[in-house]
């Protein structure tokens, strides 16, 4: 029931990800001391979505989660999150600030589930929709701008979708969206135009 960053990196996009993330635990890194990485063993209460856009491997996302160390609760990016186990002093650290707050440790039966939950979610077959808003997500998330050429055509063929599937509502957006980038387009040709010339 440990989740490690290649993890995350792999499912962060995924329809799933927040279910199957809550409950499980992860090896987080605090921050250093004398030079030297500090690491907790945390249970993740909630994802959330963050103010920052960060690399997360080869992904880009903005999710953080919100993790908890007996009664201390607090916000961590996903990157911060380790690829390595746990030592046996960190589950020593976590396992008696538990006791000490008072906190029930999980039952094997929890373990057991959310193990269960986590090896269902390996084997998870995405459908066209989970792919479109996978694809929707990443999208925002995107450094540079895509290519225009390419964006044009993409839209263009939702288009062509929308009206096969008789989406009137659908279609009338999409052309909304095309007309805007095409004026983008166009503003951006007639400021480049405009700084040859004053180059000129």
């Amino acid at each position: 029931m440990i989740l490690s960053r290649f993890r995350m990196e792999k499912w962060c996009h995924s329809p799933f990800f927040s279910d199957v993330a809550k409950g499980s635990f992860v090896r987080i890194n605090i921050g250093q001391n004398n030079g030297e990485p500090v690491y907790r063993v945390c249970e993740i209460s909630d994802v959330v979505e963050t103010g920052k856009i960060y690399n997360l491997g080869s992904t880009r996302t903005n999710k953080g989660l919100r993790l908890k160390h007996g009664n201390n609760e607090r916000v961590f990016r996903l990157e911060y999150v380790s690829n390595n186990e746990i030592s046996d002093n960190e589950f020593q650290r976590w396992r008696e600030a538990m006791i000490r707050q008072g906190i029930s440790l999980p039952t094997l039966d929890d373990i057991d589930k959310k193990m269960k939950e986590i090896e269902k979610c390996k084997h998870y077959v995405l459908s066209n929709n989970d792919i479109t808003k996978i694809v929707q997500e990443k999208k925002r998330f995107r450094k540079a701008p895509t290519n225009y050429a390419m964006s044009k055509n993409d839209l263009l063929k939702e288009i062509e979708m929308a009206k096969d599937e008789n989406d009137i509502e659908r279609e009338g957006e999409l052309r909304k969206q095309l007309t805007e980038m095409e004026e983008r387009a166009s503003e951006l040709d007639r400021k480049r135009s405009e700084n040859i010339s004053v180059m000129a």
